[in-house]
C-alpha cells in the first residue's frame, strides 16, 4: 500500500485535515499542536473504519494504491439518522454515502438512493454502520483492498504481553512460516518475527543486529537463547553490553523502540505504511543516520513521521518535508519545495524554516 492523497474531516469535534500529498518518505513538520499528530490518528482511524472498528460522526477521502500499483479512491461519511433511538451515551452511526473506485473503475458506492456493486444494485444485506470493505470482506474483489489496509502500522514500543504469547511452541511455526515472506506477512508480534528470522534466515538476523549496534556503540553483541523444541518458555532476546548479558525484560524502552524500528523495516509485509509520532521521542535522534542503512525503499515501504525537533529536521532533506500549519480547526500540509525562500543549498535548513512566514505563524485562529 502507497497513500498518495488524504483529506479527513470530524464532524463531531470539527478537526479538518485539508487534501494533503504523501510521498515514499515524509516529515511532517511544524509547531506544537498545529495538528501533525492529528494527521495520523486520521489515518488509522480510517484503517479502523475498513476493519468496522470506527464509529464517529467523519467524512474521509482517502487515494492509494495496491501492492501491485493499482490505483484505489475511497471515500465515505458517517451520519447519525436523527429518527434513530439511541441511548445515552451510546455512539451509533450510519453510513451517508461511501463510494470506492478501482483503476477509476466504480466498484461499490451507496448513497440515500441505495448500494451499487460493480454497476448493479447491490445484491449483498449491508448494514448501516459498517463500510462495504467490512462486510464483503470475503469478497475476492475486497480481500486485496482490505490486505493493503491492513498494512498501516504506528510504531510502538516492542511489548511482549502475556495475552499475546502463543500457546504453541515457536519451534511449530518453523513448519508453518518457513519463508521470509510468510513471516512478514503474518500476524505474529515483532517480537516473535524476530526470533524465526534468528532461527530461519541468519543473515537477516546478523542484518539487524548490526544496525542496531550502529546506533549504540557500547552494545557488542545481540542474541537469542532458550529457542528449544521440548519447551514452550518464550526465548530470550540479549544484547551484550560492557560484558555483560541484558536480557529484552531489563533494556531500556529507547533502545527496545529502535530495536522494533529496525525489526520492522525487515519483518513487516512489503508495501507496508508506518507512521510514527515525534520521531525524537520515539527513536532519538541518534537514530537518523540509520535510515540510509535501512532497506526500506527496496520493500517498498511508505513512512510519515512528525517532528518539531530541529536536529531532526535539519537532518532530513527538504524534499521530504511537509509543512503543516493551521486556520482554526482546519490543518493544511504543503511540500517544502512550494516555498521559494526555502533554498536546499543553504547549510542550515531548521533556520530557514523557522523564519518561514508560514512556519512562525503556525496556528491562526
Amino acid at each position: 500500500m502507497r497513500i498518495k492523497r488524504f483529506s479527513y474531516k470530524n464532524k463531531a469535534t470539527g478537526w479538518e485535515l485539508a487534501p494533503m500529498e504523501f510521498g515514499d518518505f515524509n516529515l511532517l513538520v511544524g509547531v506544537s499542536g498545529v495538528g501533525k499528530s492529528q494527521i495520523l490518528r486520521a489515518i488509522l482511524n480510517v484503517q479502523k473504519i475498513a476493519e468496522g472498528d470506527f464509529f464517529e460522526n467523519t467524512e474521509w477521502k482517502i487515494n492509494f494504491d495496491l501492492d501491485n500499483g493499482t490505483d484505489c479512491l475511497w471515500s465515505g461519511e458517517f451520519g447519525q439518522n436523527p429518527d434513530e433511538f439511541v441511548l445515552p451515551g451510546v455512539n451509533v452511526q450510519d453510513f451517508v454515502k461511501e463510494k470506492f473506485c478501482l483503476a477509476s473503475d466504480l466498484l461499490f458506492k451507496r448513497d440515500e438512493h441505495g448500494a451499487v456493486f460493480h454497476n448493479t444494485a447491490s445484491p449483498f444485506d449491508l448494514p448501516t454502520n459498517e463500510s462495504f470493505i467490512d462486510t464483503l470482506r470475503s469478497h475476492a474483489d475486497i480481500i486485496p483492498i482490505r490486505d493493503s489496509l491492513s498494512k498501516i502500522f504506528n510504531s510502538e514500543t516492542i511489548t511482549i504481553r502475556r495475552d499475546l504469547i502463543v500457546r504453541h511452541n515457536l519451534y511449530e511455526f518453523l513448519e508453518i512460516l518457513p519463508s521470509l515472506e510468510t513471516i512478514q506477512r503474518s500476524k505474529l508480534p515483532t517480537y516473535f518475527k524476530l526470533v524465526l528470522v534468528y532461527k530461519l534466515f541468519p543473515v537477516i538476523f546478523e542484518e539487524i543486529k548490526d544496525i542496531f549496534i550502529s546506533v549504540f556503540p557500547n552494545v557488542t553483541d545481540m542474541q537469542i537463547t532458550g529457542f528449544d523444541k521440548n519447551s514452550a518458555a518464550l526465548p530470550i532476546l540479549s544484547i551484550e553490553e560492557n560484558q555483560i548479558m541484558i536480557p529484552h525484560k531489563n533494556m531500556s524502552t529507547g533502545m527496545l523502540k529502535v530495536l522494533r524500528y529496525i525489526s520492522e523495516v525487515y519483518l513487516l509485509p512489503p508495501h507496508s505504511v508506518i507512521l510514527i509520532d515525534e520521531f525524537e521521542n520515539s527513536l532519538g535522534v541518534n537514530c537518523i543516520d540509520i535510515l540510509s542503512e535501512l532497506p526500506y525503499r527496496q520493500r517498498g515501504l511508505q513512512f510519515i513521521i512528525t517532528s518539531h525537533h530541529p536536529y531532526i529536521i535539519n537532518n532530513f532533506p527538504m524534499a521530504y518535508w511537509k509543512i503543516v500549519t493551521r486556520q482554526g480547526s482546519v490543518v493544511t500540509v504543503k511540500n517544502a519545495t512550494d516555498f521559494e525562500e526555502l533554498n536546499p543549498s543553504k547549510v542550515d535548513a531548521f533556520v530557514q524554516l523557522m523564519n518561514l512566514e508560514e512556519y512562525k505563524e503556525g496556528i491562526n485562529g
